[in-house]
């Protein structure tokens, strides 16, 4: 693979981001998924695979860190904070997907393992949906490259859309959630122009003030 130009203040990391799932859907008694990474544009994959594998700073995430929390030097960053045990997303990439989706399978397997309330299990009252998709679309012509650049291919520019949803909930007043997106712009197929989306995460918590409602994602 070519060198990528990133903008400053990112870094593309390929290095175990990549994401096997790229297609799957389950809506069963207790756990949802919506989960799809196909495209029709031509080199789509391509286009995707970099924009889960770019990063932002680990000093930009841990000025906006509310959590005070300690990082590992290494740790390649892509949250900022944590909620009941789990990490909150800065940036949307290839390792918060493949988070979320461990994340997921441990929730649905436990679910499926618990026998100690029949009665709880039927009632649905734990409950999690996962959505995640990522599309690339021809976004019109790049900006004039250099002049031996004419005679070749032209170059077009790609915007890549992720967008991810966690939700869970286990009885009135008891849920939390949040929605993500991220926009990543390529001007060519080195060349990435614009990132949008990464920063705070606005978390909803269920609460007897804002319990659960039916336009709140989940549907059973």
């Amino acid at each position: 693979m070519d060198e990528v130009s990133i903008p400053k203040g990112w870094y593309l990391s390929l290095y175990n981001s990549n994401i096997d799932l790229i297609k799957a859907e389950e809506n069963k008694n207790g756990y949802r998924l919506l989960f799809n990474r196909t495209n029709d544009i031509k080199d789509a994959d391509y286009y995707i695979r970099i924009a889960e594998g770019i990063f932002p700073d680990r000093d930009v995430i841990i000025k906006s860190d509310r959590s005070k929390s300690k990082y590992w030097y290494f740790d390649r960053l892509w949250w900022f904070e944590k909620y009941k045990g789990y990490l909150i997303p800065f940036s949307v990439t290839g390792d918060t997907v493949n988070y979320y989706i461990v994340k997921y399978k441990n929730f649905k397997e436990n679910l499926q393992k618990s026998t100690s309330n029949e009665k709880w299990k039927a009632s649905s009252l734990n409950r999690v949906e996962f959505q995640y998709t990522a599309s690339a679309v021809e976004d019109g012509p790049a900006t004039d490259r250099a002049s031996d650049q004419k005679e070749k291919e032209p170059v077009k520019r790609v915007r890549v859309t992720l967008n991810m949803r966690w939700y869970e909930y286990c009885g009135q007043p008891c849920g939390w959630g949040f929605e993500k997106k991220r926009e990543i712009v390529f001007d060519g197929k080195n060349k990435v122009t614009s990132i949008r989306g990464d920063g705070f995460t606005q978390k909803w918590i269920s609460t007897k003030q804002t319990p659960y409602a039916p336009d709140q994602w989940i549907r059973y």
